[in-house]
């Protein structure tokens, strides 16, 4: 149990992650919103087989036995989300790039003290 901690008899840990591989999920869904508008391009194909590479990430994250690797796992899949938002930035609102930068850049340093004290 992660920091001796639970809610409803779940161990933080495991509701740490299960909530990070939703959001997980959700961010790589967002893709799909940006494609649905977006012209027909040969950019569309990458980045729907990418979003849902991403989203099973979070998914497959969950059936590690080990908290450290799924931890590892979803961090490297927010960044690999934020890749491929930077190299979109032309179909993003101004506002959005640099609040995912400072939002991923949060999210990663808690799942890396989440890896350091399990």
């Amino acid at each position: 149990m992660w920091l001796g901690l639970s809610l409803w008899f779940i161990p933080a840990d495991k509701l740490f992650l299960s909530y990070s591989a939703v959001i997980n999920a959700f961010m790589a869904g967002s893709m799909w919103g940006r494609l649905l508008r977006e012209k027909s391009s040969a950019n569309q194909t990458i980045i729907a087989v990418v979003s849902n590479i991403l989203a099973l990430v979070g998914w497959a994250a969950m059936g590690v036995v080990s908290g450290v690797h799924a931890s590892i796992m979803l961090m490297v899949s927010y960044l690999l989300i934020l890749l491929v938002d930077t190299l979109n930035r032309h179909e993003l609102p101004e506002y959005y790039l640099p609040l995912r930068i400072k939002v991923t850049l949060v999210v990663v340093l808690l799942h890396g003290l989440f890896s350091w004290t399990v």
